[in-house]
């Protein structure tokens, strides 16, 4: 199967670009909850070009994450993939066999989970754990998996690597795990790498140095995806955005753009509702309600019982997500009649 000849959107690519590293149509992944089907992804679709950075962000249960390890194939029992196509390097990932998508999880695109204690065994060391997919995947033999390992740990910035690598989990901070999580991820160089909240639950200090690691993996000319619900992370070094909200993409746009000035009223309200660094004497405004039950969604646009600007009837319909302008989309009648 070849990749389609024209991509969704130019968010996530640059002017020019003949093929993205990856581009994503029409995801729509589905979980079965007893006699009920939630549509946890509804619809999702951008472009990912290499040596770029795209951020996925929206509150808890918007549908990030679901996204990107629909990517992966790596969903529990109870979800489906039920449509869409994720061509990466020419190649649907949703179409692969499962021994096919093995050889491309680890080596081609790999991921940085959100929790390092849940997502690294803790009954192995640093180097097991670190070693295992080199040798798997045929990169090369244990001796110099080893090596490679103790220069990636010290590459993240731990110290003492030859010693720390014989050090279980559990042993580590939590930054040095997250960093350990990084380390990992890169040792077979992939082409995509998608971080999932990597910078919760560490300190600012090892935050920015998460970071500035995220930034020297992008010049390397690798792509990001960014799971995340800080904007001021995403404007660290995101080149665009994906705004979520009930499964659907609500927004797109170079991240400059939308950070400046957010057209959804939903992406105003992520921005009202949280605070960066020179933030003075601004006042937060939280989203009033709560998300929405994906078993009972609202008619029409899902976020319209908590919007400030919602009508009737006009919000009571679909929404689609159609340009206002360069490299921007939104899914919003009112804000394109601007």
């Amino acid at each position: 199967m070849t990749a389609p000849t024209s991509a969704p959107t130019n968010v996530g690519g640059k002017a020019g670009d003949s093929e993205p590293l990856l581009s994503l149509r029409g995801l729509r992944t589905h979980f079965v909850r007893g006699s009920e089907t939630l549509p946890a992804v509804e619809g999702v679709s951008f472009d990912l070009a290499p040596g770029r950075a795209l951020a996925i962000v929206g509150e808890s249960g918007s549908g990030k994450t679901v996204t990107v390890r629909s990517l992966l194939r790596l969903l529990p029992r109870s979800a489906r993939i039920v449509g869409g196509e994720a061509y990466f390097r020419g190649r649907d990932l949703l179409a692969l066999s499962e021994r096919e998508m093995r050889r491309v999880r680890g080596r081609e695109i790999a991921m940085v989970f959100q929790n390092a204690m849940e997502a690294m065994n803790p009954t192995l060391t640093l180097e097991r754990q670190l070693t295992e997919h080199l040798v798997w995947h045929g990169v090369c033999g244990r001796a110099e998996a080893r090596e490679r390992a103790i220069r990636a740990l010290a590459d993240v910035g731990i110290p003492e690597p030859e010693r720390r690598i014989r050090t279980y989990p559990f042993q580590l901070s939590g930054g040095m795990r997250q960093r350990a999580m990084i380390a990992m991820a890169m040792l077979t160089e992939p082409a995509l790498l998608i971080a999932d909240e990597p910078t919760t639950a560490v300190d600012v200090t090892v935050q920015r140095q998460i970071l500035d690691l995220l930034v020297k993996v992008k010049e390397r000319g690798t792509g990001i995806i960014l799971i995340t619900h800080d904007l001021g992370v995403a404007r660290y070094f995101c080149d665009d955005i994906v705004v979520m909200y009930a499964g659907r993409v609500v927004e797109r746009a170079p991240t400059q753009d939308l950070l400046d000035d957010p057209r959804h009223p939903y992406s105003v309200g992520l921005l009202d509702s949280s605070v960066e660094l020179g933030d003075r004497n601004r006042p937060l405004t939280p989203i009033p309600g709560s998300p929405p039950d994906l078993a009972r969604l609202p008619e029409g646009c899902p976020f319209h019982p908590r919007c400030s600007m919602a009508e009737r009837p006009a919000c009571l319909s679909p929404q689609e997500l159609l340009p206002i302008g360069e490299g921007r989309q939104v899914a919003c009648w009112k804000v394109r009649e601007r």
